[in-house]
């Protein structure tokens, strides 16, 4: 294993080096490997009991907060999961430290269906989803050609999912000041 300016590499038997990152929520692993490009992720398990209200106001956007504001109770949770591991995976994969300033900027817009990345914004494409209880979100550098897989680990037990991203969920936008 060795670093470079996309962060940590694998050192591969067929073309060099893939690049990975790493995550864990209570007793649960999340590996995400590519073969190129800067990579993050994030896994969180949902909580229903955490006052996530509170958390958002300390670390969400503007633009996120009145849309987390706007959405009934029963959705709540799920949307502010998303949110945050999205930001997680983002800050992983620009290897910036992670920070309420650094939360608090990241802003999010999802979109019906399909999204793009807003290039003005960064190079990432980002993809979320749930899997057994908890929210997972991945971000990538590169998508031309890029193998991804995801794997997730709990003692006991393996679950395993090969990841073809083929439609982007959200995009960065630029935080409302």
């Amino acid at each position: 294993m060795h670093r470079d300016d996309l962060g940590p590499k694998l050192e591969t038997f067929e073309r060099g080096a893939a690049t990975f990152n790493i995550s864990h929520s209570h007793n649960t692993v999340c590996c995400l490997v590519a073969d190129m490009g800067a990579v993050g992720v994030d896994i969180e398990r949902i909580d229903r009991c955490r006052g996530v209200d509170k958390l958002a106001q300390v670390f969400f956007s503007e633009a996120e907060i009145c849309a987390l504001n706007a959405l009934p109770s029963d959705q709540l949770h799920a949307y502010f999961y998303r949110l945050w591991t999205l930001k997680e995976c983002t800050i992983k994969a620009k290897m910036q430290g992670i920070s309420t300033a650094a939360l608090k900027e990241l802003c999010f817009a999802e979109l019906s269906g399909r999204a793009g990345v807003n290039s003005h914004v960064d190079s990432l494409s980002y993809f979320a989803f749930r899997l057994a209880g908890f929210q997972i979100a991945y971000c990538l550098g590169s998508m031309t050609g890029n193998k991804v897989d995801i794997r997730v680990y709990k003692p006991g037990v393996r679950q395993s999912r090969q990841i073809n991203p083929a439609v982007q969920c959200y995009i960065q936008a630029a935080p409302i000041s």
